[in-house]
Protein backbone atom coordinates (compact mmCIF):
# COMPACT_ATOMS: atom_id res chain seq x y z
CA UNK A 1 0.00 0.00 0.00
CA UNK A 2 1.47 3.09 -0.94
CA UNK A 3 1.55 6.59 0.96
CA UNK A 4 -0.22 8.41 -2.31
CA UNK A 5 -2.96 6.42 -1.81
CA UNK A 6 -4.38 7.46 1.67
CA UNK A 7 -6.30 10.49 1.87
CA UNK A 8 -5.31 11.69 5.22
CA UNK A 9 -6.33 14.62 7.81
CA UNK A 10 -6.08 15.49 11.29
CA UNK A 11 -9.35 13.41 12.23
CA UNK A 12 -10.40 10.95 9.28
CA UNK A 13 -8.47 8.75 7.19
CA UNK A 14 -9.28 6.72 3.76
CA UNK A 15 -7.97 4.52 1.91
CA UNK A 16 -8.69 0.77 0.16
CA UNK A 17 -6.85 -1.85 0.48
CA UNK A 18 -6.36 -6.36 0.19
CA UNK A 19 -8.49 -7.01 3.72
CA UNK A 20 -6.09 -9.62 5.79
CA UNK A 21 -8.22 -12.52 7.75
CA UNK A 22 -6.75 -10.51 10.93
CA UNK A 23 -8.87 -7.12 9.54
CA UNK A 24 -11.75 -9.29 8.77
CA UNK A 25 -11.88 -10.31 12.27
CA UNK A 26 -11.14 -6.94 13.65
CA UNK A 27 -14.10 -5.32 11.36
CA UNK A 28 -16.64 -7.65 12.28
CA UNK A 29 -16.10 -7.03 16.04
CA UNK A 30 -16.28 -3.21 16.01
CA UNK A 31 -19.06 -3.23 13.95
CA UNK A 32 -20.96 -4.70 17.04
CA UNK A 33 -19.75 -2.08 18.95
CA UNK A 34 -21.05 0.44 16.60
CA UNK A 35 -24.39 -1.18 16.36
CA UNK A 36 -24.38 -0.73 20.27
CA UNK A 37 -23.38 2.60 20.13
CA UNK A 38 -19.94 1.81 22.52
CA UNK A 39 -17.52 4.34 21.53
CA UNK A 40 -13.53 2.38 21.21
CA UNK A 41 -10.35 3.10 19.67
CA UNK A 42 -8.01 0.48 18.21
CA UNK A 43 -4.26 0.74 20.02
CA UNK A 44 -0.90 -0.91 19.75
CA UNK A 45 -0.06 -3.54 17.11
CA UNK A 46 -2.94 -4.06 15.29
CA UNK A 47 -2.45 0.08 14.09
CA UNK A 48 0.68 -1.04 12.48
CA UNK A 49 -0.78 -4.00 11.36
CA UNK A 50 -3.77 -2.31 9.66
CA UNK A 51 -1.67 -0.04 7.39
CA UNK A 52 0.19 -3.21 6.03
CA UNK A 53 2.68 -4.28 8.66
CA UNK A 54 3.51 -8.08 7.79
CA UNK A 55 4.16 -9.68 11.41
CA UNK A 56 1.29 -11.93 13.08
CA UNK A 57 -0.45 -11.26 16.23
CA UNK A 58 -2.49 -13.15 18.84
CA UNK A 59 -4.55 -10.35 20.63
CA UNK A 60 -6.17 -6.99 19.41
CA UNK A 61 -6.38 -3.85 21.88
CA UNK A 62 -9.24 -1.74 22.33
CA UNK A 63 -10.00 0.92 24.75
CA UNK A 64 -13.62 1.47 25.33
CA UNK A 65 -15.21 4.12 27.07
CA UNK A 66 -16.87 3.49 30.57
CA UNK A 67 -20.55 1.70 30.20
CA UNK A 68 -23.22 1.23 32.16
CA UNK A 69 -24.90 -2.31 32.53
CA UNK A 70 -27.98 -1.34 30.12
CA UNK A 71 -25.14 -0.46 27.42
CA UNK A 72 -22.91 -3.32 28.22
CA UNK A 73 -25.60 -5.77 27.92
CA UNK A 74 -27.28 -4.53 24.86
CA UNK A 75 -23.21 -4.84 23.07
CA UNK A 76 -22.84 -8.35 24.64
CA UNK A 77 -26.72 -9.21 23.27
CA UNK A 78 -25.18 -8.35 19.37
CA UNK A 79 -22.16 -9.97 19.65
CA UNK A 80 -23.21 -12.75 21.46
CA UNK A 81 -24.24 -14.24 17.58
CA UNK A 82 -20.34 -14.45 16.44
CA UNK A 83 -18.42 -13.68 19.36
CA UNK A 84 -17.67 -15.70 23.26
CA UNK A 85 -16.22 -14.53 25.91
CA UNK A 86 -12.83 -16.14 27.49
CA UNK A 87 -13.52 -14.54 30.89
CA UNK A 88 -16.62 -16.06 31.63
CA UNK A 89 -20.22 -16.45 29.57
CA UNK A 90 -22.36 -14.45 32.38
CA UNK A 91 -23.42 -10.95 30.77
CA UNK A 92 -23.00 -9.27 34.79
CA UNK A 93 -20.03 -11.39 35.70
CA UNK A 94 -18.19 -9.61 32.82
CA UNK A 95 -19.85 -6.14 33.08
CA UNK A 96 -18.46 -6.14 37.05
CA UNK A 97 -14.74 -7.19 35.49
CA UNK A 98 -14.63 -4.77 33.33
CA UNK A 99 -15.97 -1.92 35.71
CA UNK A 100 -13.19 -2.99 38.42
CA UNK A 101 -10.64 -2.88 35.57
CA UNK A 102 -10.02 -5.73 34.35
CA UNK A 103 -9.96 -6.34 30.64
CA UNK A 104 -12.15 -8.94 28.29
CA UNK A 105 -11.20 -11.21 25.84
CA UNK A 106 -13.51 -11.81 22.82
CA UNK A 107 -13.27 -14.11 20.28
CA UNK A 108 -14.80 -15.89 17.33
CA UNK A 109 -16.96 -18.72 18.30
CA UNK A 110 -15.01 -22.07 17.30
CA UNK A 111 -11.34 -20.20 17.80
CA UNK A 112 -10.21 -18.44 20.17
CA UNK A 113 -6.95 -16.86 18.41
CA UNK A 114 -7.08 -14.25 17.55
CA UNK A 115 -9.40 -12.25 20.37
CA UNK A 116 -9.88 -8.83 21.24
CA UNK A 117 -8.65 -7.67 23.99
CA UNK A 118 -11.22 -5.57 25.60
CA UNK A 119 -9.83 -2.82 28.01
CA UNK A 120 -11.29 -0.40 30.10
CA UNK A 121 -9.64 3.16 30.41
CA UNK A 122 -7.67 3.60 33.78
CA UNK A 123 -5.41 6.50 32.65
CA UNK A 124 -5.83 10.25 31.79
CA UNK A 125 -3.63 9.32 28.35
CA UNK A 126 -5.62 6.25 27.90
CA UNK A 127 -9.04 8.74 27.59
CA UNK A 128 -6.95 11.28 25.69
CA UNK A 129 -6.40 8.38 23.31
CA UNK A 130 -9.94 7.67 22.56
CA UNK A 131 -11.12 11.67 22.97
CA UNK A 132 -8.94 12.09 20.19
CA UNK A 133 -9.62 9.07 17.95
CA UNK A 134 -9.79 9.17 14.13
CA UNK A 135 -11.75 7.95 12.04
CA UNK A 136 -10.63 5.47 9.10
CA UNK A 137 -12.79 4.59 6.07
CA UNK A 138 -11.32 1.38 4.17
CA UNK A 139 -13.01 -0.35 1.63
CA UNK A 140 -15.95 1.33 2.71
CA UNK A 141 -15.83 0.31 5.99
CA UNK A 142 -15.07 2.24 9.22
CA UNK A 143 -13.41 1.87 12.57
CA UNK A 144 -11.78 4.04 15.00
CA UNK A 145 -7.82 3.93 15.99
CA UNK A 146 -5.82 6.02 17.94
CA UNK A 147 -3.74 8.99 16.27
CA UNK A 148 -0.53 7.48 15.04
CA UNK A 149 1.42 10.02 16.98
CA UNK A 150 0.55 8.84 19.90
CA UNK A 151 0.73 4.88 18.68
CA UNK A 152 4.55 5.79 17.59
CA UNK A 153 5.19 7.31 20.89
CA UNK A 154 3.49 4.20 22.87
CA UNK A 155 5.68 1.85 20.79
CA UNK A 156 8.80 3.46 21.08
CA UNK A 157 8.00 3.69 25.45
CA UNK A 158 7.10 -0.04 25.61
CA UNK A 159 10.70 -0.62 23.84
CA UNK A 160 10.80 -4.25 22.46
CA UNK A 161 12.18 -4.95 19.19
CA UNK A 162 8.94 -5.92 17.40
CA UNK A 163 7.09 -2.09 19.43
CA UNK A 164 10.30 -0.26 18.01
CA UNK A 165 9.89 -2.18 14.61
CA UNK A 166 6.04 -1.00 14.46
CA UNK A 167 6.89 2.52 15.44
CA UNK A 168 9.72 2.57 12.68
CA UNK A 169 6.93 0.97 10.47
CA UNK A 170 4.20 4.08 11.43
CA UNK A 171 6.41 6.85 11.07
CA UNK A 172 8.41 5.74 7.49
CA UNK A 173 5.38 5.30 6.00
CA UNK A 174 2.86 7.79 7.50
CA UNK A 175 5.68 10.82 8.36
CA UNK A 176 4.31 13.18 5.61
CA UNK A 177 0.98 13.33 7.29
CA UNK A 178 2.46 13.50 10.85
CA UNK A 179 1.55 16.60 13.12
CA UNK A 180 5.78 16.86 14.16
CA UNK A 181 4.36 19.18 16.90
CA UNK A 182 2.01 16.70 18.34
CA UNK A 183 4.32 13.73 17.79
CA UNK A 184 7.00 15.84 19.53
CA UNK A 185 4.22 16.50 22.50
CA UNK A 186 3.62 12.58 22.73
CA UNK A 187 7.41 11.92 23.02
CA UNK A 188 7.60 14.21 25.62
CA UNK A 189 5.03 13.37 27.38
CA UNK A 190 6.06 9.58 27.50
CA UNK A 191 10.04 10.62 28.28
CA UNK A 192 11.11 9.43 24.82
CA UNK A 193 14.25 11.60 23.53
CA UNK A 194 15.41 12.41 20.24
CA UNK A 195 18.23 10.38 20.76
CA UNK A 196 16.14 7.22 21.09
CA UNK A 197 13.56 8.67 18.14
CA UNK A 198 16.69 8.67 16.06
CA UNK A 199 17.76 5.32 16.91
CA UNK A 200 15.25 3.64 15.94
CA UNK A 201 13.60 6.00 12.96
CA UNK A 202 16.86 7.36 11.78
CA UNK A 203 15.57 10.40 11.71
CA UNK A 204 16.05 13.53 13.84
CA UNK A 205 13.13 15.75 15.39
CA UNK A 206 15.32 18.56 16.50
Amino acid sequence: MSVVDIIYTSKRIVFDKDLRAIDRFVFSFVQHLSKAGVKYVLISGYVALFFGRDRSTEDVDIFVEDLPFERFSEFWSIASNDFACLNTSDPKLAFELFSSGIALRFHRKGSVIPNIEFKPLKTPLDRYCLENRLEVECNGQRLYISQLELQIAFKLWLGSDKDKEDARFLYKLLKEHLNMPLLKDMLSKLSISNKKFQEVTGESLD
